[in-house]
């Protein structure tokens, strides 16, 4: 589940190559821009914001079913995203932002965990999130999705496949084994590519960073019985598939994934490479969702504080230095409590 886990943007291959020429100047007439040409880009490290925000407009298109002055789901939209926390986890987690640090107690040898009194990379993530919510083509689906789905996840997903939505939402690769984008695959002069989580920001020239992905704490876990007769054979059984299920994990993500799943081409199938070759730790998303156990406000999870603003968080400086002390807190208590945990 772990690999299934991974968090990618899906592509409207249709969509993009409506628009593409107009954005990149291919001027080749033999072939015009393609979805190869995209995952360029994306290896050039140009797939910020600012570039989903020109395609989103480019693509942009009032629909009929909507007559009002914004956006909505019903028109032809750029970027889409849904309104839960696994969206606020994606838009955060996959960029090079630490917000939780750690240090060695030169006293006791120990490490410890803490917040910084100020947290820069956050705040520019969330201008930089407000700046690209208030473009158009971007939209935030959390009304008014109705009929095309019970969730605006499900909503995104039928336009998306329906060829209306260019960046389908964050999603996790395994759900690319729905029927919906499976039925799109092979739907003639349409289909889906696959990207990274766009940067938040340009990468400067002479930098080594690049596009992340993290593993969404969704993974089924199993479990033994407390009263069972047979427990040193039950966790040497789940000892053995651990230590020698790789080869069975490579071939589920290098062929079912890739080359079934997925569309099989040289370019996604490279992509996709790409995208397992470059994955974070889950460590602040982890201890973010642990504080949650001891907050009966969920919403002061850093994920949950740009969600529930839909993505357009004025202030976040203001936002950090209100919750702060008391997240630290919440930090301390969690750190004292590991040693009663089970190990």
């Amino acid at each position: 589940d772990l690999i299934r886990a991974f968090f990618v943007v899906p592509v409207n291959v249709k969509l993009l190559e409506s628009v593409g020429m107009d954005i990149t100047g291919d001027i080749d007439g033999k072939t015009g821009f393609t979805i190869d040409d995209f995952y360029k880009e994306v290896y050039d490290r140009k797939w910020n914001y600012d570039l989903a925000a020109e395609y989103s407009a480019a693509v942009y298109c009032k629909g009929d079913n909507n007559p009002g002055t914004g956006m909505s789901i019903h028109d032809t939209l750029g970027f889409a995203i849904g309104y839960t926390g696994l969206h606020g986890t994606a838009m955060l987690y996959t960029q090079n932002i630490n917000i939780i640090e750690n240090k060695i107690d030169p006293d006791t040898g120990e490490k410890t965990y803490y917040y910084p009194d100020n947290c820069e990379p956050l705040y520019d993530l969330a201008a930089a999130l407000n700046d690209f919510f208030s473009k158009p083509g971007v939209l935030v689906v959390n009304k008014d999705y109705h009929d095309y789905g019970q969730s605006g996840v499900l909503a995104i997903r039928t336009r998306f496949c329906q060829d209306q939505v260019l960046f389908g939402s964050t999603i996790m690769v395994g759900s690319l084994e729905y029927d919906d984008y499976q039925n799109l695959k092979k739907t003639e002069g349409s289909g889906f590519g696959i990207v990274p989580v766009p940067l938040y920001h340009e990468i400067e020239e002479g930098s080594d960073e690049t596009y992340l992905t993290t593993i969404h704490n969704i993974g089924r876990p199993g479990a033994i019985a407390y009263n069972t007769k047979h427990f040193s054979t039950c966790t040497a059984f789940l000892n053995y598939q651990s230590t020698h299920s790789t080869d069975i994990l490579n071939f589920y993500y290098d062929y079912q994934l890739q080359y079934d799943t997925a569309d099989g081409s040289c370019g996604t199938v490279e992509m996709m490479q790409y995208i397992r070759s470059n994955v974070r730790g889950s460590f602040d998303k982890t201890f973010e969702d642990a504080l949650g156990i001891y907050d009966s406000n969920t919403g002061n999870r850093w994920h949950s504080v740009l969600v529930s603003a839909g993505f357009k968080v004025e202030d976040m400086r203001n936002e950090y230095n209100t919750r702060i002390t008391y997240k630290q807190q919440l930090l301390l208590a969690l750190y004292k409590e590991f040693p009663r945990f089970p190990s």
